[in-house]
């Protein structure tokens, strides 16, 4: 195992972070798209794993928005679920050194399938070097103003600021 650089873990936290913002963001969306009481919402779409809520998310979308919304949203949504395994790795994995300098992978075991699967000790796993990191943080970023923008344009972000008043 190695101990990530400074540059990584900014990164991870970077990700992380993001990663979290989009995630609540969907959550305050849905409180427009039912129009729902915000705090009863919030509460009920807590429990929810990032891959109930993207189903939750798109089903509900596809329901009660138009089409092209509908679709708007459930590509923003999309988006921020592609980021969802390497969010899992940086919470769940001891890091050792990757195959390119500066870069590290995730060292972790995996039992999902029935049998034990050793991640990281294979040379033709991915790596990371801190640069890859931070620009998967940035692309979580524009997914999160994506997402700012669209409740603007969706007319859902009036909806939901006369929930919290």
């Amino acid at each position: 195992m190695t101990t990530p650089s400074e540059a990584h873990l900014l990164a991870f936290g970077r990700i992380l972070h993001n990663y979290a913002s989009v995630e609540a963001g969907i959550k305050i969306t849905l409180i427009g798209v039912i129009d729902a009481d915000f705090d009863a919402a919030l509460i009920a779409f807590e429990p929810y794993g990032a891959a109930d809520l993207r189903n939750v998310a798109k089903s509900l979308a596809k329901e009660r928005l138009k089409p092209p919304v509908a679709e708007a949203f459930c590509n923003i949504v999309g988006d921020w679920f592609h980021y969802n395994g390497l969010r899992n790795l940086i919470a769940h994995s001891r890091w050792t050194n990757g195959a390119r300098p500066g870069s590290i992978k995730p060292r972790r075991l995996s039992i999902r399938e029935g049998k034990a699967d050793w991640i990281g000790s294979k040379l033709e796993e991915p790596d990371y070097t801190a640069a890859d990191l931070e620009e998967r943080a940035t692309k979580l970023h524009l997914i999160n103003e994506r997402l700012k923008k669209f409740l603007q344009t969706s007319g859902l972000a009036d909806i939901i600021e006369a929930k919290t008043d």
